[in-house]
């Protein structure tokens, strides 16, 4: 995988000379163009390398999501809010139908600059009926609808899942980590 990259990077390099490049509208990193490395026999006995374009200008960066149309991003949150573990309640609530108290003002805060810095956890600490459970709801759901795919769980619930499935597995849960 290292060598198609490295690759791609030097036939980039080298094919850039007096050409315009596409740049993302977002993060402004340019676009690259995909090749496919292959050896060609050839009749004096001996493989010649040649690499062939797969795709033309793509973006390079993490903003696919907002490349995609209108239609294909509410397609996209839909599958991932179905996809979510949200319950119907929680899936009901949001940053916007929620009173703005000052912690989620702050949560709010910490999701947008998420986003931005790819912010990496966050911890909730406070009496049951405080609402931490309904923030986090709001985080994910605000994540989904800028294209992040998130899983909304408690411990608990982890637990027991992973669990049940080292128990049918022989203890294997490396295919459940990954899902």
């Amino acid at each position: 995988m290292e060598n198609k990259n490295i690759n791609n990077n030097v036939l980039n390099e080298v094919n850039i000379i007096n050409e315009y490049i596409p740049k993302c509208e977002y993060c402004n990193k340019p676009y690259k163009k995909y090749y496919r490395k292959e050896s060609v026999y050839c009749e004096g006995g001996y493989d010649e390398t040649r690499y062939n374009l797969i795709e033309d200008y793509k973006p390079d960066c993490k903003c696919n999501f907002m490349h995609l149309s209108d239609k294909e991003k509410e397609k996209t949150i839909l599958l991932n809010l179905g996809n979510s573990g949200l319950s119907p309640k929680l899936l009901s609530v949001s940053f916007k139908t929620l009173e703005q108290t000052k912690e989620l003002k702050e949560c709010r805060i910490y999701a947008e600059q998420f986003i931005k810095e790819n912010k990496k956890g966050l911890r909730l600490i406070g009496n049951p009926g405080n609402g931490k459970t309904t923030a986090l709801a709001c985080i994910c759901k605000y994540l989904i609808e800028s294209g992040y795919r998130c899983y909304f769980s408690t411990l608990s619930t982890l637990l027991r899942d992973y669990s049940k499935h080292a128990f049918d597995n022989n203890g294997k849960i490396t295919d459940k980590l990954e899902e």
